[in-house]
């Protein structure tokens, strides 16, 4: 029981520090793409908002190029498509503020990918 206990203690810990920083516009982030060639766990908010729409992580790209993928339109994964025609969604994507946390271990950006969907619930991301 103590080791769940500790668990779940780094995991809110991670994803109290993936939520803090600042968001910055996908739009910006893919103008420093060496900045960001790292693999990472990720969440979206919509411009103005801190509220986490889409959580995600990289599998075997770095995070600019996935996050290139979600701008994209001609992705099956990404944001554009998402937001297409919902109501209240802001349609210019490269608006949309992005917050990331550096993880090396592929299966640890999984596993905290999944945690964070099941925390958080973000309403893009496919339940059930």
């Amino acid at each position: 029981m103590k080791r769940i206990k500790e668990k779940n203690f780094r995991l809110m810990k991670r994803l109290q520090e993936l939520l803090k920083p600042e968001r910055i516009k996908l739009e910006e982030l893919l103008k420093n793409k060496s900045k960001f060639d790292f693999p990472a766990v990720y969440v979206f908010s919509k411009p103005n908002s801190k509220r986490v729409i889409y959580a995600g992580r990289t599998k075997t790209i770095p995070f600019w190029k996935r996050m290139k993928h979600h701008k994209s339109i001609n992705k099956g994964s990404d944001l554009n498509i998402m937001i297409k025609g919902k109501v209240g969604y802001p349609q210019k994507v490269g608006e949309y503020g992005v917050r990331y946390l550096k993880m090396k271990d592929s299966r640890e950006r999984m596993f905290f990918e999944n945690f964070i969907i099941g925390i958080l619930q973000p309403e893009l991301n496919k339940h059930g």
